[in-house]
């Protein structure tokens, strides 16, 4: 039997045949689909094709089928408005959009496609929220009590060197490990 129709497009996709996959997902949505994946792929497709207004609609259908896939279809959607001076502040509406979603601040920083963003204020600030998000205990007052505690310490019992412990912030702020090593040998770690 031959593959469904779902399964064509979906191999397509897979081999980044972006023509094929765009007609095969095209025909899944045009049926009537409402599978988001269906949707996603038809807008990665166009994207891939260079057929931005095409890309776009699938996006934002994806986007209102409040799919899983909204976040990437957020800041795909943003990627494709960056580039045009007339939807910056759509694009930077998506971004705000894909950063509350759990866009991670690295990937707003790597790609290439938002650079025409990146003059612009909004952007530091949109970069300086996915951090926030992303690695809160990093921001966060509460998680900074410890700090003080931080290096290396020699420690003593009375007038005598017992051993030395490092202190160090780890898992991006969120935890305190101490290091433990005695004058004796013994050796130990404490979470904080």
């Amino acid at each position: 039997p031959a593959p469904s129709p779902e399964r064509q497009a979906e191999a397509a996709f897979e081999k980044q045949d972006w023509a094929r996959a765009a007609a095969g997902d095209e025909a899944l949505t045009k049926s009537g689909s409402s599978v988001p994946k269906h949707w996603m792929r038809l807008a990665l497709a166009r994207h891939k094709l260079g057929q931005l207004k095409e890309a776009a609609a699938a996006y934002e259908k994806v986007i209102a089928l409040g799919a899983p896939q909204s976040t990437m279809a957020h800041y795909n959607l943003a990627c494709l408005l960056a580039a045009a001076p007339a939807d910056r502040n759509r694009a930077f509406a998506e971004l705000t959009a894909a950063v509350e979603g759990g866009t991670p601040p690295h990937q707003l920083k790597a790609d290439p496609d938002l650079l025409p963003l990146a003059p612009d204020p909004r952007y530091a600030a949109l970069v300086d929220k996915a951090e926030r998000l992303a690695f809160p205990c990093k921001h966060a007052p509460l998680h900074a009590q410890f700090d003080f505690w931080v290096g290396e310490w020699d420690v003593f019992m009375g007038p005598n060197r017992a051993g030395t412990s490092r202190i160090e912030k780890s898992a991006e702020g969120c935890l305190v490990v101490e290091h433990w090593t005695g004058t004796t040998g013994q050796s130990g770690k404490s979470l904080n």
